[in-house]
């Protein structure tokens, strides 16, 4: 079963929807237990749906399978949207290629995805191991990479280059 937190403007609708579907709703607050009659589950989630900046956007992130999961249901259910998916995972840690150098920023190629890297301490032709700070969502926006990977698990996040655990 899928664990989901849904937080924002449409945090009932998107938790009966989900609800309907299957989905097990942790975290949920004290309006959304109330009104769909829910007990307090706090198990760690594997999905978080939000909205962002945009009131007319939901975000979803979380395990891959398990977003793509909540995401289907989602489109499939409210019919007249449009989605834009990012091409790679938040996260997700690569070797890149170093392929050019623009004042203080790397341009790292992730096989067909290119990135930036600050501060670029490589020169064009290095190979780099990065992880994923922030994807690409909407065709407008950059990808941001980081040296500070991390691989996260359902308890814990281990993130290399700092010295900290997070739960």
């Amino acid at each position: 079963m899928v664990n989901v937190r849904v937080r924002g403007i449409y945090a009932t609708a998107i938790s009966k929807i989900l609800l309907d579907s299957g989905f097990k709703l942790v975290e949920a607050s004290e309006k959304i237990r109330e009104r769909l009659g829910l007990d307090l589950e706090t198990a760690p989630c594997d999905v978080t749906v939000k909205d962002t900046e945009n009131p007319d956007e939901l975000l979803i992130v979380g395990f891959p399978k398990e977003a793509r999961a909540v995401y289907s249901v989602l489109v499939e259910t409210l019919k007249y949207v449009f989605t834009w998916a990012s091409p790679i995972e938040l996260h997700s840690v690569h070797v890149g290629l170093v392929v050019d150098k623009q004042g203080e920023y790397c341009i790292v190629d992730l096989g067909g995805v290119k990135g930036s890297l600050y501060p670029c301490k490589e020169s064009p032709g290095s190979k780099v191991v990065v992880g994923v700070k922030k994807p690409p969502v909407k065709p407008s926006e950059g990808l941001y990479l980081t040296r500070n990977f991390r691989l996260v698990g359902k308890y814990v996040a281990l993130v290399h280059g700092e010295p900290r655990i997070t739960f």
